[in-house]
């Protein structure tokens, strides 16, 4: 009687070896997803700086041309409600401005106006004015300038 309930009765659990295969599985996939994030993070955080600088400079060009002098910071845009953008990149970093778009003499000074941020580790330069488009020495940084337009050094 004993043999034949034990007989009858099912187990309803995993073996230890289907768990482990499913654990196998889930850690490939896992291997395979986690560096793809992190890659795409980091391309929408230079794509957010690249965003936000051009914006940054075209507003900034506008502000100049409406006030008669230029902003002298992204908080100056804020807050006259030119743009939305915060006073830090998406790393934490607070942003560059060129010489020209710091400069809140009236009448607006004429130059570069241009925004830039350092990128992830602070190791980009941001130096105003540009030495042209695509500068190599610009190693991490991403913005926009108004005389040779955007950039992103070596990332």
């Amino acid at each position: 009687m004993m043999r034949a309930l034990l007989r009858t009765r099912r187990s309803k659990g995993f073996t230890l070896i289907e768990l482990l295969i499913g654990v196998t599985v889930m850690g490939i996939l896992l291997a395979i997803a986690i560096p793809n994030v992190i890659l795409a993070q980091k391309r929408s955080r230079y794509a957010q700086a690249a965003s936000e600088t051009k914006t940054a400079t075209t507003q900034g060009i506008i502000y100049s041309n409406d006030r008669g002098q230029n902003p002298g910071s992204v908080q100056a845009l804020r807050v006259a409600g030119y743009t939305n953008i915060g006073d830090t990149d998406p790393w934490g970093n607070t942003w560059v401005c060129s010489g020209a778009f710091s400069d809140t003499s009236s009448p607006a000074i004429q130059g570069e106006m241009g925004v830039c941020s350092m990128g992830p580790v602070r190791g980009g330069d941001c130096t105003f004015p540009m030495a042209g488009p695509g500068v190599s020495t610009h190693d991490g940084s991403v913005g926009y300038s108004s005389v040779y337009g955007s950039w992103q050094g070596l990332v």
